[in-house]
């Protein structure tokens, strides 16, 4: 294994975790936002259901 295709891997190795986490941290952030904008929607239904 030369030097060469050593650093290709890890470049390779540290894009493919940085955008698993980029994904990850967007994938939390929107999930966090949408439920933000459907609380008002969803939490006077659940009262409702409840009385």
């Amino acid at each position: 294994m030369n030097c060469k295709m050593l650093t290709n891997w890890s470049v390779c190795f540290v894009i493919s975790n940085c955008l698993f986490w980029l994904a990850f941290y967007v994938l939390f952030t929107w999930v966090e936002m949408f439920g933000e904008c459907l609380s008002p929607i969803l939490v006077p239904k659940q009262k409702n259901a409840l009385n």
